[in-house]
């Protein structure tokens, strides 16, 4: 044990990052890690990290960078407070963490909103009220209309997301939902909730119906009076319960059907770059308007604004820094050279004249990847529990299997085709 904090030295082998902790969208911050080394090397490890027991180590709640520094430090072992702790606290410690020792960059604030979103919409969907606020603690939202808003398609809501958020200014959460729904990770996260929901709840539900079949069964073998009497108190207590999971399953596959999926018009990485989150919103707001969604696609996103951010800081004086201003400029500066063209001369999305079948077709594609992840992880679930396809239903998965593949190789021209050469070989012009 270690003396200064009763703690238990756990092997850094052991330890777990928080599954919740996005590293795309808030990836380990190498100078943080090298500043809390040199600290190490000093001082020591500051026993300040929380984690929960699981079955193959500890799952820390916070402090990534801290164990990274431990590592690099050559420890083998750190003082570490292990408690009983559930998702949601898990996600509020990791949020309250990003909130207060990462706060000020938009990485932190991101990360936070996205892992708070992916607790809160499985909850919503997977419990029912009362078993909601007993499982999330210290939560002060409206139930009904956040799950209403999942059951409409309509997401969990700005104001749910706002409740449940500590630490983080309605600036800094509204910009983290612009981001995430431009790039198509708040459908995701949605759609991922709904496809571990509906799991266990139709496991539930099969567990109720056998529970009312039994007691029907036991009903009709019933030959005294107490018998029938106590067979018809049964069935009727599993009849309820059997609805009322046949109910909740219904409302999931419900707000499946009512999913409405957006374009996908932003990459997400693009805020870890910017250190507030006032600047990653500028550039957000500018790289989906219509004229750059015209010349510059998501994929090429990342890579101009590490070029917009670089060629500012070349030019920065004594004393100066970045602004909202200068992102924008050098945004329009950079695609205006890149093309070869003013900016009141450029393209904008309505003169082109297919764009909606565009997005309409990578909806229709998103919303089938929703239901393919869905309807694998119903019959892997299947198949865990011992069920065979029959030879009917091998056929009809192997043509589907076909249809996809079929429809992968038709993709593959559009998708292979250079839309245009903005960010590699600056200077060439795109008239298509």
């Amino acid at each position: 044990m270690n003396e200064r904090e009763n703690m238990p030295e756990i092997a850094l082998s052991l330890i777990r990052s928080n599954p919740f902790r996005d590293f795309d969208l808030h990836p380990i911050d190498p100078d943080q890690v090298a500043r809390l080394r040199a600290s190490i090397d000093a001082d020591g490890f500051w026993a300040s990290v929380v984690a929960r027991k699981v079955s193959d180590g500890y799952e820390i709640a916070f402090g990534h960078h801290r164990v990274d520094a431990a590592r690099g430090a050559g420890l083998t072992h750190i003082p570490i407070e292990v408690r009983e702790l559930s998702d949601w606290q898990m996600v509020r410690m990791l949020a309250s963490e990003n909130a207060t020792q990462r706060g000020s960059t938009a990485a932190a604030a991101l990360d936070a909103i996205a892992a708070i979103s992916r607790v809160l919409a499985f909850g919503l969907l997977r419990w029912d009220e009362a078993r909601f606020f007993r499982n999330m603690k210290n939560i002060t939202i409206s139930y009904p209309e956040c799950r209403g808003r999942l059951e409409a398609g309509s997401g969990i809501g700005r104001d749910c997301i706002i409740a449940s958020t500590a630490g983080f200014t309605t600036s800094q959460v509204d910009t983290a939902l612009g981001t995430l729904k431009d790039s198509g990770l708040m459908a995701n996260i949605i759609a991922e909730a709904r496809v571990q929901a509906d799991v266990e709840l139709r496991a539930e539900q099969e567990a109720a119906e056998r529970v009312l079949r039994a007691a029907e069964e036991r009903a009709v073998e019933a030959r005294t009076k107490q018998e029938r009497d106590d067979a018809a108190r049964a069935t009727h207590a599993a009849r309820r319960e059997a609805n009322k999971r046949r109910k909740a399953t219904e409302a999931t596959a419900k707000a499946d059907a009512a999913a409405k999926r957006t374009p996908i018009t932003f990459d997400a990485r693009c805020a870890q770059l910017f250190k507030l989150d006032s600047h990653a919103e500028t550039f957000r707001k500018i790289v989906t308007g219509e004229t750059f969604q015209s010349y510059l696609p998501v994929s090429q996103q990342f890579k101009f604004a590490k070029e917009v951010l670089a060629a500012i800081r070349e030019h920065l004086g004594k004393g100066q820094d970045i602004t909202a201003e200068r992102i924008k400029s050098e945004c329009w500066s950079r695609i205006e050279t890149g093309l070869g063209m003013p900016k009141g001369d450029m393209r904008t999305a309505p003169e082109r004249p297919y764009l909606q079948e565009i997005r309409d077709g990578l909806n229709f594609i998103r919303r089938a990847a929703s239901d393919y992840r869905r309807g694998v992880a119903l019959l892997l679930d299947a198949g865990r529990k011992g069920e065979q396809l029959d030879a009917k239903q091998q056929a009809a998965l192997d043509k589907l299997h076909a249809e996809f593949e079929r429809g992968i190789a038709a993709l593959a021209p559009i998708r292979d085709a250079r839309k245009l050469q903005l960010i590699e070989g600056w200077g060439g012009r795109t008239n298509d």
